[in-house]
């Protein structure tokens, strides 16, 4: 368990899916296991970097369906 993980914020600031999330946590996790040693702890700066990531992704692959005028 990990003390400086606050999953209430980041709900606060991030609109995720299911698959977003396990996404998120699937790459933190394994940036965190790849540490050394103590820091091997998972971070909420590894979750918000990865939350970062796939909601800026998320913003560029939003494409215009449908028709327009």
């Amino acid at each position: 368990r990990s003390d400086d993980v606050n999953i209430r914020d980041l709900a606060a600031r991030y609109i995720l899916s299911g698959g977003q999330i396990k996404i998120i946590i699937q790459n933190a996790a394994t940036e965190a296991a790849s540490r050394n040693g103590r820091a091997r702890k998972l971070k909420q700066s590894d979750l918000m970097k990865y939350c970062e990531l796939e909601t800026d992704r998320d913003k560029k692959d939003q494409r215009r369906m449908g028709f327009s005028a």
